[in-house]
């Protein structure tokens, strides 16, 4: 069921720089989405896991994939200080070329101490960069 717990997002169609116009959710664990209802919506991002209490694939992860048909597909994860980060990404990009989507990956960096500025974010990014790469040549083999 859509409610306010799934995020709505709008991309802009037939814009320049070949921006789309889809009405889209993502979703995760915390929702029971029951697809038949979303059945109009045309894209859909889909929490593949984290590292926030150990490295796991999203509960609900291999459900929302396989049986969100027929939308274009993203799958995200969530960034955690608490592990390796090159762990992170190997899991991740493990898990992108096990199921089928149609949009390019991304990472989630929403870790608290970097959103209350007492991490430095600079730090952050460079720490989690050489690793981002890895995941950046999934991309570009994705995109052909």
């Amino acid at each position: 069921q859509i409610g306010s717990k799934i995020n709505r997002r709008r991309f802009k169609k037939d814009k320049p720089l070949g921006v789309l116009s889809m009405l889209g959710i993502d979703v995760s664990n915390i929702q029971d989405i029951n697809w038949e209802k979303v059945k109009n919506i045309e894209f859909v991002s889909i929490k593949a896991g984290s590292g926030d209490d150990g490295i796991y694939t999203d509960p609900k992860f291999i459900r929302n994939a396989t049986l969100s048909q027929n939308k274009y597909k993203q799958f995200y994860w969530y960034t955690s200080f608490d592990e390796s980060y090159k762990d992170q990404v190997k899991y991740f990009k493990d898990l992108c070329v096990k199921y089928p989507h149609n949009i390019l990956p991304s990472l989630d960096v929403e870790h608290p101490a970097v959103s209350r500025f007492d991490y430095n974010l600079k730090t952050y990014m460079l720490e989690i960069l050489p690793y981002a790469e890895e995941l950046f040549d999934l991309i570009v083999k994705f995109a052909g």
